[in-house]
């Protein structure tokens, strides 16, 4: 009997019950979804079917909550959710892509077969061809381990905190306006491919935010402190203590409306953690993203100067000799952690940048 969007939904509901079951281990409570599997298979065969050398297919299922506050009330609570089902193919060197939230096997075999018809429409401007690295297949599940999942606690507790934290950053002198929030994810995916990867696994993120704004004579002045999102339970949000360092927080936005102009001159430049986070993403993690490298990606921060790689991989000079710059999808609490990345392949740590040269 095929799977239905219900069934679907209910193995979804049910997925989500195990996760929370208490005393169990996270690599326990992470099951496989049936239903997911099946579905994925059905691509798959429809995909080989269609002449596809490879095959890989991609069920997704998000849980989102969003809520922001402002002052001493709550400004807008969504909680959503949304799934649905990627066919990637590869026929004649040439990838193809479609997606759909059709959860049928009618749904999916349509989007196997219109990746597979936009696998050789490709053949017609594509550069290269692709040519896949031997991979060994893997099997299993995993989590972000976690203590509370952030979705489970009850939502009254999530608003009174950020209240609280309002109310507390309101003593600041100066301060007039406050605005706190949180964005959680839980996002379940499964992985199937036609070399014999299934692997399910569950990411659970957490995103605070805070923000204050001071109101002098004739100026105004806002801070708002770097609460970095992690791929973390509830337990990180309680580690901020939100309301107790909140007056301390909207206070720089006071400190802001006395503070002198910078004159012109030369100075000594320290860069705080957070803008050297940045710094790095757009010098270095932007150009070194495989997709640009390779010529196939220009959105959002266009190409690359890192390319051709045959030409930059242990030649180009991105710094001195003391600079490393290390990838990690392994660290504890960081929202790049997996068990396995997108392709399948274990989790690993790699060098981009080994003493002052591009690498990886």
């Amino acid at each position: 009997m095929s799977p239905t969007r219900r069934d679907f939904l209910k193995a979804t509901a049910a997925t989500a019950a195990a996760l929370t079951a208490p005393q169990l281990g996270f690599a326990q409570a992470a099951a496989a979804d049936p239903f997911a599997i099946e579905l994925a298979n059905e691509a798959l065969n429809a995909a080989r079917s269609a002449g596809a050398s490879y095959a890989d297919v991609r069920v997704g299922r998000y849980r989102q909550q969003a809520i922001a506050t402002r002052e001493r009330q709550v400004q807008s609570v969504n909680d959503s959710e949304s799934f649905g089902i990627g066919v990637r193919t590869l026929i004649n060197g040439c990838w193809g892509f479609a997606a759909t939230s059709q959860m049928t096997k009618d749904g999916v075999r349509k989007a196997a077969l219109e990746a597979a018809f936009m696998s050789r429409a490709a053949q017609a401007v594509h550069r290269r061809r692709v040519e896949l690295a031997p991979t060994k297949p893997v099997t299993g599940t995993w989590i972000t381990p976690v203590r509370r999942d952030p979705l489970d606690v009850p939502l009254e507790d999530k608003v009174a905190l950020l209240l609280a934290t309002n109310e507390a950053a309101l003593k600041a002198k100066g301060v007039r306006f406050v605005t706190s929030g949180l964005q959680l994810l839980r996002e379940i995916k499964t992985l199937v491919t036609s070399e014999g990867t299934n692997v399910t696994q569950t990411f659970i993120r957490v995103g605070p935010s805070f923000s204050a704004t001071a109101v002098g004579d004739s100026d105004f002045q806002s801070y708002e402190e770097e609460l970095a999102p992690r791929g973390m339970g509830w337990e990180y949000v309680e580690s901020l203590a939100m309301p107790a360092k909140a007056e301390r927080w909207a206070s720089v936005a006071a400190e802001k409306l006395t503070a002198k102009s910078v004159e012109a001159g030369q100075w000594d430049l320290i860069l705080e953690p957070t803008n050297l986070w940045l710094t790095i993403h757009e010098s270095i993690g932007h150009p070194t993203e495989l997709d640009r490298v390779l010529g196939e990606e220009a959105n959002y921060a266009g190409t690359t100067f890192a390319a051709p790689p045959e030409k930059m991989l242990g030649q180009f000079k991105y710094g001195p000799a003391f600079m490393n710059i290390q990838a990690d999808r392994t660290q504890d609490g960081s929202l790049s952690r997996v068990a396995w990345d997108d392709e399948g392949v274990p989790a690993d740590q790699w060098l981009i940048v080994d003493k002052g040269v591009l690498k990886d």
